[in-house]
């Protein structure tokens, strides 16, 4: 399955609506992430 995770727009914000623990166990699955 492919997830698309989208990034804060605002300036300087860095925040994402997935942390990266998340992202990697949905990789580790065997997922793709964007």
């Amino acid at each position: 399955m492919r997830f698309g995770i989208p990034k804060e727009t605002l300036y300087e914000e860095k925040r994402v609506a997935l942390a990266p623990a998340g992202v990697d166990a949905l990789v580790r699955a065997g997922h793709t992430v964007y």
